[in-house]
């Protein structure tokens, strides 16, 4: 499944919806934990199935974003979902909004706060102690 913004994702999107609902149900009951690196925030599941937020540089003019998500079993990509092919956002255009992006989106929001960066897991470990 891939989409770009504007244009209708494939079959309507509906079971790539569901599967990007379905990850961001597990994550706030904290069954998936996201980890941020400087150009990704990432996830991996004891069954084998990864997923990664690419995200902008982080000296963007509106802040860092999300540019690609991708869901990924242990052999195969699953899904790839591209937020915006343009450089920057043209507010004089306004274009349909896709449910697939809508959805990623909305796992993005729900992660970008929560996910652990390298002190965050320092803070952790030193917890544990």
């Amino acid at each position: 499944m891939s989409t770009l913004i504007g244009l209708p994702s494939p079959g309507g999107g509906f079971r790539e919806v569901a599967l990007i609902r379905k990850i961001l149900e597990r994550t706030k009951q904290g069954k998936v934990k996201w980890q941020r690196q400087p150009s990704a925030i990432s996830a991996a599941t004891a069954n084998g199935l990864q997923f990664y937020f690419v995200l902008t540089a982080p000296f963007a003019p509106l802040g860092q974003d999300w540019v690609t998500f991708t869901v990924r079993d242990q052999n195969a990509e699953i899904a790839t979902v591209q937020k915006n092919p343009l450089p920057i956002p043209i507010p004089t255009v306004s274009f349909p909004t896709d449910p697939v992006v809508s959805a990623a989106n909305e796992l993005f929001q729900a992660v970008s706060g929560a996910a652990e960066d390298n002190v965050d897991r320092a803070i952790r470990k030193l917890d544990n102690i």
